[in-house]
């Protein structure tokens, strides 16, 4: 008894295989980028949240402090103090690290720019130590009669230019965390505004 011949099967050839290789290398090179760019759009959302938060844990501890923010004597790190007072007004120390800090840490570390070498990623010894990712702006200008520089309180909060927080900065330092295009002097920096 004979078999009917079926077709033999089409197998694919080797340069088809390659041009479909090709046409997945090409569009995995045009998605790749975007998706870099939406990793990095979502950690610049948490850092925002982050400052948002630790503003509204500022606001509750003005609250229970007869309208005072706590001072702290420079706007970089340490703030230990700050971190003490704050941890119990929030949810995680978390908080007070930027998730694009470890994108900075070198230049952070560096002795290359301005000021001291200084370290903004989240470990125990740098939570132990105050250092965060974060600068904090306590304090007014100095007070002529006092001789010092006075905390802000809730009252200052019709200033536009009252900075509470702001991402991780450093003069000429070339990466900054969230920088932005055409950020010539160095990117640009995500802010919290003393606001009632």
């Amino acid at each position: 008894m004979n078999r009917p011949h079926r077709g033999a099967q089409r197998s694919f050839t080797l340069i088809e295989l390659l041009v479909v290789i090709a046409i997945i290398a090409i569009l995995a090179a045009m998605l790749l980028p975007a998706l870099a760019r939406a990793k990095e759009k979502a950690r610049e959302c948490q850092c925002l949240s982050n400052q948002r938060q630790l503003a509204l844990a500022l606001h509750m501890y003005a609250d229970d402090s007869a309208g005072w923010f706590p001072l702290e004597l420079t706007a970089s790190n340490p703030h230990l103090g700050l971190c003490q007072r704050l941890l119990p007004y929030t949810t995680t120390r978390e908080l007070f690290y930027c998730p694009s800090a470890h994108g900075v840490e070198a230049g952070a570390n560096s002795t290359v720019f301005a000021g001291p070498p200084d370290s903004v990623i989240n470990t125990d010894a740098n939570w132990a130590q105050g250092r965060i990712s974060y600068k904090y702006y306590s304090f007014t200008l100095q007070d002529p009669n006092l001789g010092l520089f006075p905390p802000r309180a809730l009252t200052h909060s019709s200033d536009p230019r009252s900075w509470l927080l702001s991402s991780w900065f450093r003069r000429l330092c070339p990466v900054w965390p969230h920088m932005r295009p055409k950020a010539d002097q160095g990117g640009g920096i995500l802010v919290a505004r003393l606001q009632r």
